[in-house]
Parts: C-alpha cells; sequence; structure tokens
C-alpha cells in the first residue's frame, strides 16, 4: 500500500490531492488499485482552516485485482475495467461550535513521510 499527499503551503497546508494505492503483485502493473482525490475548490472556513468544498474521486483498477477481489469475496464486480470518475461538490459546509467542533484540526503525518516540494518534482 501506498499513500501520497500534496498539500497547499498557501492555504495552511490544505489537501489539494492523496492517492492511495496498492499492489498484490498480481501483474506487473504499479499501482493494480488506487484511488485519487484531486481538490478542485477550496473555502476558507475559519482563520488558516480551508476545507474542500470541489473535488473529483477517480478509481483504477487491473482486469486481475477485479478478478481476486471477485473470487476471494463471492462480489459482483462490474467487468468495465476503465476507470471511474465522480465529482462532489459540497454546498453546505457548517462551522461547529462548542462541544461539537472538533478543537484539533492539526494534521499529524506519520513518521518517516517522505515530504516533497510540489514544484521541484
Amino acid at each position: 500500500m501506498a499513500y501520497d499527499f500534496v498539500l497547499d503551503p498557501k492555504k495552511n497546508f490544505a489537501l489539494v490531492r492523496y492517492v492511495y494505492s496498492q499492489s498484490r503483485a498480481l501483474t506487473t502493473e504499479d499501482d493494480e488499485f488506487s484511488m485519487t482525490y484531486e481538490v478542485l475548490d477550496h473555502r476558507q472556513i475559519a482563520e488558516g482552516i480551508w476545507y474542500p468544498i470541489h473535488f473529483t474521486m477517480t478509481t483504477r483498477h487491473s482486469k486481475e485485482y477485479v478478478t481476486q477481489i471477485r473470487s476471494l469475496y463471492h462480489s459482483r464486480v462490474d467487468d468495465d475495467y476503465r476507470p471511474t470518475k465522480s465529482e462532489v461538490v459540497l454546498t453546505n459546509a457548517a462551522i461547529l461550535h462548542g462541544a461539537d467542533a472538533e478543537v484539533n484540526l492539526t494534521v499529524v503525518l506519520p513518521d518517516g513521510v517522505d515530504i516533497r516540494e510540489l514544484d521541484k518534482e
């Protein structure tokens, strides 16, 4: 499994892109299964806090991956192996107060996470 995060330092490190991928070594392909969230627009909901209000989610999987999931979980999986893409637009972001509010909005990255600057890739 692999995770890749891209954060925007101009928006207090708001999420720009998140990729989750895994390989079960079924083929020589990289990322036999991956989900990519691409943030298209943020809304500033408080000082220094940017919330993703418009994003896309793209799912990709190989034929071998689908075949294995179908056999392991006896699930009906579509035979269409093309990537699927969804678009989400959030129109109502509520700011909670008091006991309902999350008091710690700090992002804590796991030890050993490689941090790269986007324009230097």
